[in-house]
This record gives structure tokens, C-alpha cells and sequence, in this order.
């Protein structure tokens, strides 16, 4: 497993799937956080910044996985989980049969 130095403060887990090894997960927000705060930059500077040259700076099996947080809580609201990950009315309501 690699870790993306310099980004503890973006890691937010350990993946994995069947039989493969186990990655490094991070948080595209915080890392783009971490790369604000540590050059002084504004957002647009960071995120360009992380996109052209951490994103996929690391190939391979055991490279770092980075998710979308933001992209998270837009997925669980729309499968119908509140913030405390309880199902809302309306995905009970999806998974009830006719």
C-alpha cells in the first residue's frame, strides 16, 4: 500500500476488493485543503494544481485511492440516507413492493 505524502490530513480510510491489496484512501476536498494551506494558495490555484500533478502521480495495483466527498452526500441523498446514515421515508418507500 502507498500512501500520497504529504496528505495525512486527506486520508479518510484503508479500500480494498476481494483478493487485491489494500489502498490508501483520500479525500480530493481535504488534499486540496492541505495544498491551500501548506503554499498559500486559493482554491483554483490547489485544485489545478492537484488535478495535473497528484491526481494520477501515482499509477499501479497499490496506488492511493482519491473519492469525491461532495459527490457522497449527493449519492446518499439520492438512494435516500440522511446525514446519520438512516434511511429517509422516501427510500423506504422506494424498497416497499406493490
Amino acid at each position: 500500500m502507498r500512501a500520497a505524502l504529504g496528505f495525512n490530513d486527506a486520508l479518510v480510510g484503508i479500500g480494498g476488493r476481494n483478493d487485491e491489496p489494500e489502498i490508501a484512501v483520500y479525500s480530493i476536498q481535504r488534499a486540496i485543503q492541505v495544498l491551500m494551506d501548506t503554499n498559500d494558495w486559493d482554491y483554483e490555484e490547489a485544485r489545478e494544481y492537484f488535478h495535473f500533478n497528484v491526481l494520477n502521480s501515482c499509477p499501479g495495483d497499490d496506488a492511493p485511492m482519491w473519492i469525491d466527498e461532495e459527490c457522497i452526500q449527493v449519492a446518499l441523498k439520492d438512494l435516500g440516507i440522511d446525514d446519520a446514515g438512516n434511511e429517509t421515508e422516501t427510500s423506504q418507500k422506494q424498497d416497499a413492493k406493490p
